[in-house]
């Protein structure tokens, strides 16, 4: 059973809701007895209304259009950054792997260079270890007698360890002055008298080459000279030969010789190569 303060409440909110509808719907006779008494004037109103909203709607129109316009800007302007980025990248990349390659193939070049100079030393020491070498050591001088051609022999032994080949030998005589010089040695080793050739020399082996020096015969002058005068003969010499690498080897010589001291070493020409 309901109190009498709640019923009263329930009342007076169907009665307001009673009144609200009442009013609508007067509110509405009173539009359309409006609109039926001036009709001209109401289409006017509608229409600035149609007015207004195709306005309101032309504006969000026209934003949702600027809108995606910007965005696909926006999306254009993304995708040519992607793309340049990715070029830039990708130019990077072949510049890293340019230049890596380039590092790489120096390196390569330099330790290619590196091995074959190494290789080539280690040839060249074999070889200098392992050649021929002819040296000379004392030299005999044939009696000198007027009228025949001068003759030495010479000591020479293969101190390397292979054996020399095609070994040729060449002479010449100075008399007087004091010593054997430059100029005489380049005029000497221009103007040698006919080459002798010889047999191989083996490693180890030594034995005495004559030397006859075809363009001297013994005059009464030279006689004179060396033998009373007492004056000195330079003796200038080359051997050549090839060793078994190959190389055309060289060993260039001097003697000096006076009837007092004998036969003395002119070591200051003495040379092999």
């Amino acid at each position: 059973m309901k109190k009498p303060q709640a019923i009263k409440q329930s009342n007076e909110r169907g009665y307001n809701k009673k009144d609200t509808k009442n009013n609508f719907k007067k509110k509405m006779k009173t539009i359309a007895s409006f609109i039926e008494k001036y009709p001209t004037f109401s289409n006017v109103i509608i229409n600035v209304i149609l007015i207004i909203l195709a306005f309101f709607l032309w504006v969000e129109t026209r934003r949702q259009v600027i809108v995606s316009r910007d965005a696909v800007k926006v999306s254009i302007a993304t995708l040519r950054f992607q793309r340049e980025s990715d070029s830039l990248n990708t130019i990077s990349q072949k510049e890293i792997v340019d230049s890596s390659y380039a590092r790489n193939k120096r390196m390569a070049d330099n330790s290619y260079v590196l091995s074959k100079r190494i290789a080539e030393t280690q040839e060249r020491a074999s070889i200098i270890d392992a050649r021929a070498y002819i040296c000379v050591d004392t030299m005999k001088i044939h009696p000198i007698v007027i009228g025949k051609i001068m003759k030495v022999d010479i000591f020479s032994i293969n101190t390397g360890r292979t054996p020399a080949n095609h070994l040729i030998a060449r002479l010449d005589a100075k008399f007087g002055g004091t010593g054997v010089y430059k100029t005489d040695i380049q005029r000497f080793e221009n103007e040698l008298n006919d080459s002798t050739k010889y047999m191989p020399l083996a490693p180890g082996m030594s034995k005495y080459l004559e030397f006859p020096i075809k363009n001297i015969t013994i005059t009464n002058d030279i006689y004179n000279a060396i033998i009373i005068h007492g004056e000195p003969v330079y003796f200038i010499g080359m051997i050549t030969y090839i060793d078994l690498f190959g190389g055309n080897d060289t060993t260039r010589f001097c003697y000096k010789y006076t009837i007092s001291d004998g036969v003395i070493i002119w070591s200051t020409y003495n040379e092999v190569k």
